[in-house]
């Protein structure tokens, strides 16, 4: 017999923008959510789980030519987690997360047992077809 006490469900989706994207989620009984190409339009004015939102204006990848940024949902509520805001670069400092394209990525800390877990929603920026220098960085 399985634990399922014990089981994190973990699902990354490229959203591609979909508004409708926030309610969809809430079917798949995921306990983490990790979105790219995220809005914050759609978002439920009341709802029951946690969104990590990018820490850029309009939820714009900065100097990503309008790409769309990253967010994680957290479903389940009695989940530890803290959530770890990048800054930009030039602006880091030792426990802090350096990002070059603000809402590049979205990350939070999970406290899974005794361990801390680290989970990172990643989005890269392409030009021409090739992912930007930056996405290597990340």
């Amino acid at each position: 017999m399985t634990d399922t006490s014990k089981t994190l469900t973990i699902i990354s989706w490229n959203v591609n923008r979909r508004k409708s994207a926030w309610e969809d989620i809430k079917r798949f009984g995921a306990d983490i959510v990790l979105l790219q190409e995220a809005t914050g339009s759609g978002i439920p004015k009341k709802s029951d789980f946690t969104v990590i939102e990018p820490p850029t204006d309009n939820w714009t990848i900065q100097n990503g030519g309008g790409a769309h940024g990253t967010a994680i949902a957290i479903m389940n509520v009695d989940l530890d987690f803290t959530a770890l805001m990048p800054v930009p670069l030039g602006f880091s400092s030792q426990g802090t997360i350096a990002s070059s394209h603000p809402g590049q990525f979205s990350v939070v800390k999970l406290k899974v047992g005794k361990r801390d877990t680290y989970l990172i929603s990643i989005y890269g920026i392409l030009k021409y077809d090739y992912a930007d220098g930056a996405l290597h960085r990340a």
